[in-house]
């Protein structure tokens, strides 16, 4: 409207003031509404963090030894900082979920209304370029290492070789870095580009005036924060997901199948593949329910080396990101040891495109 008035000689004044006010006062709305909003929020995390951690103290008070003894004090000091924490920081954005769908799908039809068909050239190009930043961030992320100090002068060739390769690798960085400041700079103008040029070139009735420009041009920056956004959101709100396998294996009074799933649904081909691999099937033939035996205080006691087994079947069954295993073949012979290597934790085996640490 504003843009209007300055082309339209026919307009009254009054009108231009009216949309410069309105201008200044949605403006000052919105600076208003947003910090109230980032402060109740941050006041939100800030209780529930403190909840929770009020929570896990006042558990940890009235536990008795035993429950103690299952988890260490730095499990618990984690539950109160780390994991508390990552509520307090989710709370912060959590009307993200449907804030930021919500101002892409207004920009998106806003857009076409202005500009028609030719707003998908400019979409398509902002949505190509997440997956590239993202492409560039990690191999940027690969290539930094760290800064080398604090060897004696007796190394200082061998220091002054590493440090060269050194700066090869931060030269390498740099340029990657470059780069993806360089197309996040360019984002805008290749946008508009190729939303002006499609809009331009398929209908000579297209006329691209300065209203429909700036207007589109206002649109498309409200829709690049919620796009920049959301995968962040959704990456912070979806974490790792981790399997830890203990050296002392863990096991539940329920049966051998309830203690492999551990709550994750049942699908028997992932079941057997999974039984079959941490070399537990000649041990159901010897149960007399199969999997469905109770096993645990209240049913049959396993050997330490079954109990491991089912450990490690219960991690692997879970799919996890990432897993943690305490010296899972201590317990096992050497020739289940080797099995369990080749079927479960080797290079060739089910755990192969995780990320394993022992």
């Amino acid at each position: 409207l504003m843009i209007s008035f300055t082309q339209d000689k026919s307009s009254y004044a009054w009108e231009g003031y009216l949309y410069a006010v309105l201008l200044l006062v949605v403006a000052l709305l919105q600076s208003l509404f947003l910090q109230q909003y980032f402060q109740r929020c941050l006041v939100l995390g800030m209780k529930v963090r403190t909840a929770l951690m009020a929570a896990v103290y006042k558990k940890v008070l009235v536990m008795s030894n035993d429950n103690r003894k299952e988890s260490t004090v730095g499990e618990t000091v984690n539950l109160m900082s780390v994991d508390a924490q990552r509520f307090n920081d989710v709370t912060n954005f959590i009307h993200l979920l449907w804030s930021c769908p919500l101002q892409i799908i207004v920009s998106i039809v806003f857009l076409w209304m202005e500009l028609g068909p030719s707003t998908l050239a400019g979409i398509a190009v902002m949505v190509l370029m997440v997956p590239v930043n993202g492409l560039l961030a990690n191999k940027a992320k690969e290539v930094q290492v760290l800064k080398l100090f604090a060897w004696e002068p007796s190394f200082q060739t061998q220091v002054e070789d590493i440090r060269g390769e050194e700066l090869k690798v931060m030269r390498k960085f740099a340029y990657l870095t470059s780069v993806s400041t360089f197309i996040a700079s360019c984002a805008p103008a290749l946008v508009s580009l190729a939303t002006f040029a499609v809009f331009v070139g398929v209908s000579s009735d297209n006329i691209l005036t300065a209203e429909k420009a700036f207007t589109s041009i206002s649109l498309f920056n409200i829709l690049r924060s919620p796009l920049s956004m959301l995968p962040m959101l959704i990456a912070s709100i979806v974490q790792g997901s981790i399997a830890f396998v203990p050296q002392q294996a863990w096991i539940q009074n329920a049966t051998l199948r309830d203690n492999i799933l551990f709550g994750s649904p049942y699908e028997d081909k992932r079941f057997q593949d999974i039984i079959e691999a941490c070399a537990l099937g000649p041990d159901l033939k010897l149960l007399s329910a199969g999997d469905l035996t109770e096993i645990g205080e209240k049913g049959i006691n396993l050997s330490g080396g079954q109990k491991q087994r089912v450990s490690l079947a219960r991690a692997a069954y879970s799919e996890a990101d990432i897993f943690l295993l305490d010296d899972p073949l201590s317990a096992v012979d050497s020739h289940v040891g080797k099995h369990l290597f080749d079927k479960v934790i080797g290079p060739n085996g089910l755990l192969k495109d995780k990320v394993c640490s022992d």
